[in-house]
């Protein structure tokens, strides 16, 4: 079905992998960071293991194959892992494509029921946004699960589902992000500065938007001219901390 693979968290580090596939986090979190535009793999290709591939085929947020004259590298998006599989030239691509897809169904539809379970229990962390709302620690906020979709958030806060699912790749490599951006709200901002893996933090003038990444949930807190960002940024962590903690 593959002649090696692995499985990998967002952040390329590896939870499995078979034995002679050393492909490194660093590699892994750089395709992740492409997911959203498969395409824009044409211009760089990817390295894999130390060895060069080029752009063949991607489905955004989904899938990116790439291969060379001797061997190709599939890549399956979940919602908190990478599978990864490679093929030789005495594999027909297409067996090796079939059976990582079929892997991929299958941990999807766990995740699935693991999201809606953590859905149900973000929903009780309602009152800790309203409460640092209130507060003035925060302007706006909210709790997400990975794709986007809200699980508590304050009145008025319009981030859309697709621009919170958009962010979620970069949390491996956020640099990327440097020189494109983010629309928040239909607002662009830029990107600001980042911690590998957990927090990105956006700009546009005064105000800013800072996410935070657990293991199944986007902590998102919005700060307007009047509130300072590190005032928000720390309210955000505490909030993630706490829901860290919980899950």
């Amino acid at each position: 079905m593959a002649t090696m693979g692995g499985i990998y968290d967002l952040q390329g580090n590896a939870w499995a992998f078979s034995k002679g596939f050393y492909a490194i986090p660093a590699e892994i979190s750089t395709i992740a960071s492409h997911f959203p535009d498969p395409e824009s793999l044409k211009r760089t290709g990817a390295v894999v293991a130390g060895v060069r591939y080029g752009f063949a085929s991607g489905d955004p947020n989904k899938e990116i194959y790439v291969r060379n004259r001797t061997s190709g590298v599939v890549f399956c998006k979940c919602a908190t892992c990478i599978v990864v599989a490679m093929h030789d030239k005495d594999m027909l691509p297409y067996t090796c494509i079939a059976a990582i897809r079929k892997i991929v169904e299958y941990l999807r539809r766990g995740e699935e029921e693991a999201v809606a379970q953590s859905r149900q229990a973000a929903a009780a962390w309602q009152p800790y946004i309203d409460h640092a709302v209130s507060s003035g620690i925060v302007t706006a906020g909210g709790i997400y699960d990975l794709q986007g979709n809200p699980c508590a958030s304050s009145k008025g806060f319009g981030v859309q589902a697709k621009e919170i699912a958009a962010i979620v790749p970069y949390f491996g490599n956020p640099n990327s992000l440097a020189g494109r951006g983010a629309s928040i709200g239909g607002v662009p901002y830029a990107f600001a500065d980042a911690m590998m893996g957990n927090e990105i933090y956006f700009r546009k003038g005064k105000t800013g938007v800072v996410f935070f990444k657990c293991a199944s949930a986007i902590v998102v807190g919005y700060h307007d001219a009047d509130l300072m960002a590190s005032t928000c940024r720390a309210a955000v962590r505490r909030l993630a901390d706490r829901y860290l903690k919980g899950q």
